[in-house]
């Protein structure tokens, strides 16, 4: 069974991978799709777009837009896994996918500045832009960088990029 999963789980990697590559490649002709915004009571494109771009609208789904441009209706139907297992995951990585990007970045962010020295240079106590709750942890605990400090429970992202404000100031 184990091995008929990863083949499985390959496969849906595959064809997610493949129908991403297509929406991101497939350009959305005006007249292939304002008709259908309009009647789904959505606005229509003043000009052509990626598919991607399109997808990334509230209110348009790709099972929707399957039903509207037969090139995407062909690609759907030539995946080796069920369609609705790809179509929702490419979908959700598609409307998703600012906030993945930002995440990301803040991620990244965090972890090039995650050995910077803490310890003996700042006042949590006067740091009125910390929470409270993140002063007392930090004044209990008394971290050595900030990737110590990010780990505390009861301290956030938020004021751990207070932190960062200090430290560029």
């Amino acid at each position: 069974m184990d091995a008929q999963r990863r083949e499985h789980h390959a496969r849906k990697e595959d064809d997610v991978a493949r129908l991403t590559r297509f929406i991101g490649q497939y350009s959305v002709r005006l007249r292939d799709i304002n008709a259908y915004l309009e009647q789904a009571g959505l606005e229509p494109l003043r000009r052509g777009c990626k598919l991607a771009t399109l997808l990334e609208r509230p209110g348009i789904s790709l099972t929707e837009l399957c039903h509207v441009l037969p090139e995407l209706r062909a690609e759907v139907d030539a995946l080796a896994t069920p369609p609705t297992d790809v179509t929702d995951t490419v979908e959700a990585d598609v409307k998703y996918s600012g906030y993945t990007a930002q995440t990301q970045q803040d991620i990244a962010r965090t972890q090039a500045y995650a050995n910077l020295p803490l310890r003996g240079r700042y006042d949590y106590a006067h740091i009125e832009a910390l929470s409270n709750e993140a002063r007392e942890k930090l004044l209990r605990h008394d971290p050595a960088t900030l990737g110590e400090a990010a780990r505390i429970p009861g301290v956030s992202p938020a004021d751990i990029n207070v932190l960062l404000v200090l430290h560029r100031h």
